[in-house]
């Protein structure tokens, strides 16, 4: 017979395994409460990235997207325009107005990620 313990972290690692969405929905729904849309510290920045990265992994881009906006404006006037964090989130939020339909805003986005990463690192 398996120890108490060796029976528990399997039944339930798989009940994460059989109903993964439901442990994720309630990660996702945690993080989102956490993340404040009028706090502009780098910390909640954070807070606001991690939900915004599981609302996008679930498909919920409309609910990724203000998130991803709120992380970009705190970074950019926190770190910088031409900081790689920085960067990184415009270049979320591209994909996720690219993921939305919205081609030409992706492009846009894009765009600017691509020549301000130029500028930084070169042109190679």
């Amino acid at each position: 017979m398996e120890p108490y313990a060796v029976r528990t972290c399997t039944l339930a690692f798989t009940a994460m395994i059989t109903v993964p969405s439901l442990a994720m929905d309630a990660n996702a729904a945690a993080e989102q409460k956490s993340c404040s849309l009028t706090d502009n510290s780098i910390t909640n920045a954070e807070v606001c990235a991690a939900a915004a990265i599981l609302a996008y992994q679930h498909g919920d881009y409309r609910n990724a997207e203000p998130l991803l906006r709120k992380v970009y404006e705190v970074e950019l006037v926190q770190l910088g325009a031409e900081r790689r964090d920085t960067l990184t989130s415009l270049n979320k939020l591209a994909r996720v107005s690219g993921d939305q339909g919205r081609d030409a805003e992706a492009q846009k986005l894009d765009r600017q990620v691509a020549n301000a990463r130029t500028r930084v690192l070169g042109a190679e």
